[in-house]
């Protein structure tokens, strides 16, 4: 009986230490919330998009074996604000056809970020920083730019929203 539980116990100690390493190794990196630069900036917002407008609510991300913009179109719906409020006017809809034409999604429905540059001829420009920072951001928005952030709500369910300032 010892012999079993010896054994059950490094088996299980053993299976623990593999999740954590695979945790570890995973992990995406973060941005706290609130901190960087004494800055004030607010830029013009006059796009406001939600995913779940019936005008391209049941609108496919890439293939019809995809999710719809209503249940997972918030990246698509914050890049379109973001092109909008740049002088590329996009409507999620529109860009979901878009992208769909120009090879702009995954086969799973993720967003291909270089997509945006094919669907706009090269009028807008996306860089993806894989270690996101408070420094980084406040840059973005001090240069007109409209960074597009993911976050986590209750620590779990992935969405992503546009920044239009900080004060």
């Amino acid at each position: 009986m010892k012999r079993i539980i010896s054994v059950t116990v490094i088996v299980l100690a053993g299976l623990a230490l593999i999740v954590a390493m695979f945790l570890y190794w995973k992990r995406e990196q973060w941005a706290p919330a609130f901190g960087g630069a004494n800055i004030s900036v607010q830029l013009a917002d006059t796009a406001r998009y939600q995913q779940n407008d019936p005008r391209w609510a049941n609108f496919h991300l890439g293939n019809p074996n995809t999710e719809t913009l209503a249940k997972a179109g918030c990246t698509g719906s914050s890049v379109a604000m973001a092109m909008t409020n740049l002088g590329v006017p996009y409507d999620p809809g529109q860009l979901s056809s878009a992208l769909t034409t120009e090879d702009g999604f995954t086969p799973r429905g993720l967003l291909k970020w270089d997509g945006i540059s094919r669907v706009t001829k090269g009028k807008i420009r996306v860089d993806v920083h894989s270690a996101p920072s408070l420094d980084k951001l406040d840059a973005c928005l001090t240069r007109g730019d409209y960074p597009i952030v993911k976050f986590l709500i209750g620590g779990i369910v992935p969405h992503w929203v546009v920044v239009v300032g900080k004060h």
